[in-house]
């Protein structure tokens, strides 16, 4: 009797754990938008020019994707990096990138997801102006607020972001929260 009991109490638990599960909302087939901001950090930046050197700045992305299912999406955006001044010269730069995303639900409403793909970046100072194509990379986690909306905290690097020319070596760390909106 004590075997029967226990074993409908964990088939109780099981399914109002897959019910529970199943009522959470699972983003699917919507284009969405959104915007973040953030910090971008221009690493080894200060090793190319004599100090005073700030190799961070306040930055910014705006974003569109296309949802497939829960899991896969793919997206495209454009990010300015603010200003990288290192001995009294300022160099600026942005990117435009189309990168995958897979997405994973964690907990709920909560899901963490993985993005990849490729930028072409443009990075100039008063006397030169390089363009680059090359990989990007990155991990978040989104908090979906509702069928509509959805909150996000990442981390985006873009690899090797200077030319020849130009810092070639130094790579865009961007840490943001952002705001995404589902159209449909």
């Amino acid at each position: 009797m004590k075997k029967k009991c226990i074993r409908a109490l964990l088939g109780l638990a099981l399914t109002a754990i897959a019910f529970a599960a199943s009522a959470q909302y699972q983003p699917h087939n919507s284009i969405y938008l959104g915007a973040s901001v953030g910090n971008a950090h221009y690493t080894n930046g200060c090793s190319f020019g004599p100090p005073p050197c700030d190799d961070r700045d306040t930055s910014g992305r705006f974003f569109a994707g296309l949802q497939f299912n829960r899991w896969l999406a793919i997206e495209t955006g454009w990010a300015t990096f603010g200003k990288l001044a290192v001995g009294g010269t300022d160099i600026k730069a942005s990117a435009a990138d189309f990168v995958g995303v897979l997405t994973v639900p964690v907990e709920g409403r909560f899901a963490a997801f993985l993005k990849g793909g490729v930028y072409h970046g443009d990075m100039k100072s008063t006397s030169v102006d390089t363009r680059k194509d090359a990989g990007t990379f990155g991990w978040g986690l989104q908090y979906n607020a509702g069928e509509r909306a959805a909150l996000r905290a990442e981390w985006q690097r873009y690899v090797r972001m200077g030319g020849s020319e130009l810092l070639e070596t130094t790579h865009i760390d961007f840490l943001s929260v952002g705001l995404l909106i589902r159209l449909r």
